[in-house]
Parts: C-alpha cells; structure tokens; sequence
C-alpha cells in the first residue's frame, strides 16, 4: 500500500512533466501559427511550375542570347517609391518600340504578393513602392512569331535620403 507522501509525489511528478510536455506541444503549435502568417516567408510565385518546365525555360534563355536583346534598367527616385523604367535594345543597339509582353516581379521579403502585367499597359515604366529587392521577369514577344525573349534580374530599390 502506497502512502499518502507517495501519492502526492506521484502526482506532482506526473503533473510536472504533463505540463513539459503540454508546453513543447504549445510552443510548436505557436511556431507554426507565426510561422504560416509571417507575410515574409513565402516560396517564390509559379516555383513548382517553374520546375516542370525547366527544360523550355533553358530553350527560352538560351534563344533569348541569340537574339542578342539588351535591357536597360533605370530607377528614378519619386514621391511615392522609385520609378523603374526599361529599355529594350536589339542587336545593333537600336531602341525597340512597341514592346509586347508581361512582366512579373516580387519583392524578395514579399513573394507571395507578386505583381504581374502587360508591358503595354506600362510602357512608361512601373513604380517601386518598396524598398530593397526586387526581381524582375520578363518575357516579350519578338517579330518573329514563334520566338520570346527571356529576361530576368533583381534591382535594388533605395529611396533618396
């Protein structure tokens, strides 16, 4: 027969590490709530998409350097945020009007809230209302009907101080 002394250290010592327990199962339960809504955490837009068809993606690059297509990228400090423009040079250097095409871009600490758009409804630019990284995807449509042109990089936008 078990005494009352013994009881209650039974009892204590279970209780003690229930609660051990219990606590580590609370903390996990708040690591994966802060971690799910953490806006900055986030897989990068289209990435499994981006993954099956990374062979035509290889192709696309690899036709886009043969086209010999150069983009300049020009940030312009404004009121609300930095202005990118851009301008797309073809082989000898001249400007190409009229571009046809989409753009998307993430800020890196922002993935899940991609931007996309048609270059034409944009062709003077678009605004950067963040600061920091940005990545930048572009694909256009050439004279040629059967070929794109493939461009991506990251800027870096700081506001003027």
């Amino acid at each position: 027969m078990r005494n009352e002394s013994e009881s209650y250290a039974a009892l204590k010592w279970g209780t003690f590490v229930v609660l051990l327990l219990g606590s580590q199962v609370a903390i996990g339960v708040a690591a994966i709530v802060l971690a799910g809504s953490d806006p900055s955490v986030a897989v990068v837009p289209g990435y499994h998409q981006k993954a099956i068809l990374w062979d035509e993606s290889v192709q696309l690059r690899q036709a886009s350097l043969e086209l010999g297509w150069t983009v300049e990228l020009k940030m312009s400090p404004e009121d609300k945020g930095n202005l990118l423009t851009w301008t797309i040079r073809d082989r000898d250097g001249d400007t190409i009007d009229s571009l046809k095409g989409r753009v998307v871009m993430f800020h890196h600490a922002r993935a899940n809230e991609s931007v996309e758009f048609r270059v034409e409804e944009h062709p003077s630019g678009v605004m950067l209302d963040r600061d920091g990284l940005w990545q930048i995807e572009m694909t256009l449509d050439t004279q040629q009907m059967d070929r794109r042109f493939f461009y991506s990089t990251v800027v870096v936008s700081r506001r003027a101080v």
